[in-house]
């Protein structure tokens, strides 16, 4: 009898977070699992190599051009590929 490996993970599972709305200026960390090095997009290109640390985003300082979709792309334990996704808007917060 063989014994087989059944991976249950959803892409909505490996990345975190998947929106997060943060004030101009602040830091933010996007974080992915795979078990392979993520290939990363913003809007659809390639992110710039200083925003990769640690195979995560990290954006210190984010401005409000830094707002839009994150996408990792990886693969499940299993060998399979994905592509998740998480939005991350950065804005000018006033208070009262």
């Amino acid at each position: 009898m063989e014994l087989h490996e059944i991976y249950l993970v959803y892409a909505s599972d490996v990345i975190s977070p998947h929106f997060q709305l943060i004030h101009v200026g602040k830091s933010v960390s996007i974080t992915c699992e795979s078990s392979t090095k993520p290939v990363w997009l913003f809007n659809g290109h390639p992110v710039k190599s200083w925003a990769v640390v640690d195979d995560n985003i990290r954006l210190v300082r984010a401005y409000e051009e830094d707002s839009g979709v994150y996408t990792c792309e990886g693969k499940y334990p299993n060998g399979k590929s994905f592509a998740a996704s998480a939005e991350i808007l950065v804005a000018r917060m006033y208070y009262n």
